[in-house]
């Protein structure tokens, strides 16, 4: 999802001070997706061939059920309902949020923040709170640069904003995963297995990679 940076930074008002529902997760939450859906297709990938129907089920069956199961049950996504202020985000729940604390944010397709000795976290939007987010978004994007103006004046030290998309990390991810991608195929080749159960996985691997690699800043 792919927000555009429509904020106005010389505009007096910061924010609508306006409730606003966003779905919290964190950097374990979206590691938790990624890792338990790698393994089951590896398997896949590598010893379809050899493995019975039964196990192909059920290592199908555990690809599509293990993330669900970790970012659903075990790293459950939190429904908030935040409210940005001038230096900082009030939420119903979770503790707030004070911009001071923050040591770099990033706005590519969600916002994400780190701060010090906690753990990252991701503000989205799903499907039933898209346009309430997308005002969220809007209201912290030009919140946090208002208040960076401000700080700027009074020579305090600023949180960095860190850009994914066009960065070396984006190119070095897509990287990875292109050569990954090909290991994976030699192995299956060099072990005689199914690689067409391989070649099926790149059709999902490589367009990514392939972005990646090719991606420019976005604001």
């Amino acid at each position: 999802m792919q927000l555009s940076s429509t904020s106005n930074t010389s505009n007096t008002s910061n924010t609508s001070n306006t409730e606003h529902n966003v779905t919290i997760t964190t950097r374990l939450h979206q590691a938790s997706i990624i890792i338990s859906l790698t393994g089951p297709l590896i398997i896949l990938a590598t010893l379809g061939e050899h493995l019975t129907t039964a196990e192909i089920l059920a290592s199908t069956t555990t690809a599509l059920v293990l993330p669900v199961f970790f970012s659903m049950i075990i790293f459950p996504p939190a429904e908030e309902h935040g409210v940005v202020h001038e230096d900082h985000i009030k939420f119903s729940k979770y503790k707030t949020i004070y911009f001071s604390q923050i040591q770099q944010f990033n706005l590519d397709d969600y916002i994400k923040i780190r701060r010090a000795g906690n753990i990252t976290l991701l503000l989205q939007g799903n499907r039933k709170n898209i346009e309430h987010y997308k005002a969220f978004y809007k209201d912290f994007e030009c919140a946090i640069k208002l208040w960076q103006q401000k700080q700027i004046k009074l020579k305090e030290a600023l949180p960095m904003q860190t850009y994914f998309y066009g960065s070396f990390k984006a190119r070095l991810w897509g990287g990875a995963l292109l050569a990954g991608y090909i290991s994976l195929l030699l192995i299956a080749i060099i072990f005689d297995a199914n690689y067409i159960l391989v070649i099926a996985t790149g059709g999902a691997i490589v367009p990514v990679g392939i972005f990646l690699i090719s991606s420019v800043r976005r604001n």
